[in-house]
């Protein structure tokens, strides 16, 4: 543990990974200065047919949020998991649903597009209008994201980091 600790101090991040599953215990979350947790794929494939799970899911996030932790869910494999997972504050996802593994020439050319597609949008964004010409009556809260919308808003994170 001290080793960890003078790591953290180093300002590297630790994650503690398969959580809820073998050693992965609410001891590690006591004793390990983690800065991210991340959620085994056994709870979350299954987040949507299983309330348990989703139960489970759920207050893990909001325990790890407390605890001052981002939260990766491993295992996403379809947009429906993607949205709920959105839904309960979430902060990362990974998944065959996100990407499959792919060879770092690869990845670079698929960020490359992405890159150039987000331009174009930032562009197309700056033509409309200032103010809409019918306003939405006010709800409290920001609006719901679809999945899409989140995994926007996490990439773009990354690219101002």
């Amino acid at each position: 543990i001290a080793a960890l600790e003078s790591w953290r101090a180093l300002g590297l991040n630790i994650s503690i990974d398969d959580y809820g599953t073998g050693q992965s215990s609410l001891g590690y979350l006591q004793k390990l200065p983690a800065t991210e947790l991340k959620i085994d794929m056994s709870f979350i494939q299954t987040l949507v047919s299983d309330r348990r799970n989703a139960i489970m899911v759920r207050s893990t996030i909001a325990m790890a949020h407390e605890l001052g932790m981002k939260v990766v869910a491993e295992g996403v494999e379809d947009g429906a998991c993607l949205q709920q997972l959105a839904e309960m504050g979430c902060d990362t996802a990974q998944g065959w649903h996100i990407g499959k593994p792919m060879k770092a020439e690869a990845l670079e050319a698929l960020l490359v597009e992405r890159r150039a597609a987000a331009s174009v949008l930032a562009v197309n964004d700056r033509r409309k209008p200032a103010q809409p010409l019918h306003r939405p009556p006010a709800v409290a809260g920001p609006p719901p994201r679809t999945g899409e919308e989140w995994l926007r808003s996490a990439y773009d994170a990354g690219d101002a980091a």
